[in-house]
């Protein structure tokens, strides 16, 4: 808990100084990132019967499996939105953004209540944006 804490922080002082939207983008992905991890780690430690769903990581995957998952996912994401051009990497950052969204609201469903998950795959959301 305490590292999210930290992590939260540091991505928050980081956001103070994040001008361009494409860094406030990538803010918003790596607090949604911190609060999946965190949220992991409760419903894989504290309670019973949740398993993952990403093939990736296996049913019960270790804090640090998780943890190194999330972080090259990250830098990946990172790589990805310098090398792609407009509107490519919008359509692709907002839809990762929405993908790590709705992750991180059916994990707070299955924390907050005895629901299982309703999905059985990891879902994927593309969005698109109209300006």
């Amino acid at each position: 808990m305490i590292k999210c804490l930290v992590i939260t922080i540091l991505l928050s002082i980081y956001g103070g100084v994040a001008r361009a939207e494409d860094d406030q983008r990538f803010l918003l992905l790596g607090l949604l990132a911190a609060a999946d991890y965190h949220q992991s780690c409760e419903m894989f430690y504290k309670r019973e019967g949740i398993i993952e769903i990403n093939p990736i990581l296996g049913e019960k995957p270790g804090r640090r499996d998780m943890a190194l998952f999330g972080l090259v996912s990250l830098a990946l994401v990172w790589l990805l939105d310098k090398e792609i051009n407009d509107p490519l990497r919008t359509v692709l950052m907002d839809s990762i953004i929405a993908s790590e969204s709705m992750n991180v609201q059916e994990n707070s469903f299955i924390l907050n209540s005895s629901y299982h998950r309703k999905l059985d795959a990891i879902p994927i959301m593309i969005t698109f944006r109209w300006d």
